[in-house]
């Protein structure tokens, strides 16, 4: 016998004037940063230049964050915008919130045969470059997040819908279609700090663009489990609390069918990372770090063909908080990556003219690559 829906709780939500409230905070960031990597016998380098505003006036929230990136190899570089997102959030009940939200396509917003391929030298190394954005499409759309406490902890429900309009240009782009998203999270407290638990799915409607369409069809599905745990200072009696917070995350694509497309093969699978970070006040700054591990695999299979790769990556960052002034903030961050990539590329056998395909053609070639490098960034915020 079948068991019944569980029973959603019951809403317990604060009409607006309950909690609005007059106060205005905004922050502007401006920053840039510098990578270099190598991966097996290639070097690439990226740099980048951020901006971001951000605007909370009683029960609405604004937000616009952008970058400039600056991508090369040896044979390629790719100049240009990856998009820029705007944000508009409206509380309508307390916990409950509607969001509007919009992007920009990134410039270019179409990649020719030799941009893909600079691009590819670093797409499948867990390397976090905002480069792999180039290609990505405009996008309008509207989520609703609905919120019901429950005791100790609390339950937020949310939905969305997000559209990209079809790519014109008869090049290669990144292009989802209608999305359809949904999620859930669940947050509780400890002690002296706090943990959640989130996942989301979603689905998407884009057709393959003629074996143009960078996105391999089907959604995803993510989970997330994030710890906050505040430690007691343990150099001043009584001093404030030395942070550290903890994340774990999982990416698995869900019928991603277009891994075959006419003119190449695009190995999608799950990915995973783990990351913990420190911050220590100093003053009225802080210094910190942070270290993260990552993981994905991902394969790919036509009738004669296949391809699949393997990752991994470790990385190790020390940052600082340095008051300047009154409402002005420098933030630098170093770090380094260390890693591999392994590629196996698979043909099923050689078909010559006038002739059966022959079982003997069958061969495999293995490309098992080092990642290493380095990057740097430097930001200043505004507060006021």
């Amino acid at each position: 016998m079948a068991q019944s829906a569980p029973k959603a709780p019951a809403r317990t939500s604060t009409t607006p004037s309950d909690t609005a409230t007059a106060k205005t905070e905004q922050w502007i960031s401006l920053g840039f940063s510098s990578a270099r990597y190598t991966i097996g016998d290639s070097a690439v380098k990226e740099g980048t230049g951020n901006f971001s505003y951000d605007l909370r006036t009683g029960r609405f929230h604004f937000a616009v964050d952008g970058s400039s990136v600056n991508y090369s190899t040896p044979s390629r570089t790719i100049s240009g915008m990856v998009p820029t997102s705007l944000t508009l959030d409206m509380m309508v009940h307390n916990g409950d919130t509607l969001t509007l939200l919009g992007r920009t396509g990134s410039q270019p917003a179409n990649l020719d045969s030799a941009q893909l391929v600079a691009i590819g030298v670093s797409g499948g190394t867990l390397l976090d470059m905002q480069s792999i954005n180039f290609g990505t499409q405009a996008m309008t759309g509207a989520h609703g997040t609905l919120t019901f406490p429950m005791g100790d902890v609390v339950l937020n429900l949310r939905g969305g819908i997000e559209i990209e309009p079809r790519p014109s240009a008869l090049t290669r782009a990144y292009w989802r279609g209608t999305t359809m998203l949904g999620g859930a999270t669940l947050t509780g407290k400890t002690a002296k700090g706090d943990w959640s638990g989130v996942v989301d799915y979603s689905t998407s409607t884009a057709d393959s663009l003629g074996g143009r369409n960078l996105y391999p069809g089907g959604g995803d599905f993510t989970a997330q489990f994030n710890l906050h745990a505040p430690l007691d200072n343990p150099a001043v009696a009584g001093g404030e609390d030395w942070d550290t917070r903890w994340s774990a995350n999982l990416y698995i694509p869900i019928s991603a069918s277009r891994t075959d497309q006419p003119n190449r093969l695009v190995p999608v699978g799950p990915m995973y990372w783990f990351t913990g970070a420190l911050t220590v006040p100093i003053g009225e700054g802080s210094v910190g770090a942070s270290a993260s591990y990552s993981g994905a695999s991902s394969s790919a299979q036509r009738a004669l063909a296949s391809a699949s790769s393997s990752s991994w990556a470790t990385s190790v960052a020390l940052n600082g908080s340095i008051p300047i002034a009154k409402g002005i903030e420098l933030v630098p961050e170093i770090g380094t990556v260390a890693g591999s990539s392994d590629v196996s590329l698979g043909v099923a056998g050689v078909r010559r003219p006038g002739r059966p395909l022959g079982p003997g053609g069958s061969r495999t070639t293995s490309i098992a690559s080092g990642v290493s490098g380095s990057w740097m960034s430097l930001s200043l915020t505004f507060t006021f």
